[in-house]
């Protein structure tokens, strides 16, 4: 299992909205977290769902919170084997139910197929691919 950093938060933070903002230490903290579980760590969908109920929720950012979220989610599932579905035109609309507690799970596994690789990209690199391939996306949910 892969996991983010709160470094690598920041560093998506960063890269999304271009500048230096105020942010909660202890929030951020928390709000990475989410991706971990309690005991076993091996159900990668579960976790991505608590970390995208979780993270927004949290609001550690003084902005773009939805926006890392998103990055910082699908940079997780994608450095565990699991790879968007669909394109850019519907993951707006994802994000918004795979961040709603209620929905949040299915909403994962009918957008999440399993990827295997041997070749393991680092959390910046996959970072950084996210960010291109779903950039409007990205800018709407900053906007927002």
């Amino acid at each position: 299992m892969h996991y983010l950093t709160v470094q690598d938060v920041l560093w998506i933070h960063l890269q999304i909205a271009k500048k230096t903002v105020k942010f909660n230490y202890a929030k951020l903290e928390e709000a990475v977290s989410y991706q971990y579980a309690y005991g076993k760590s091996k159900d990668v969908l579960s976790q991505a769902s608590r970390f995208f109920v979780g993270f927004p929720a949290m609001k550690p950012f003084e902005c773009g919170n939805d926006a890392a979220a998103l990055v910082a989610g699908l940079t997780f599932l994608i450095s565990n084997g699991f790879h968007p579905k669909s394109g850019e035109k519907d993951l707006a609309g994802w994000f918004e139910r795979a961040s709603n507690r209620s929905d949040s799970k299915a909403a994962i596994e009918s957008m999440a197929k399993r990827c295997e690789h041997d070749h393991h990209a680092t959390m910046r690199e996959i970072a950084t691919e996210v960010m291109e391939t779903y950039a409007s996306t990205v800018k709407k949910l900053l906007a927002d």
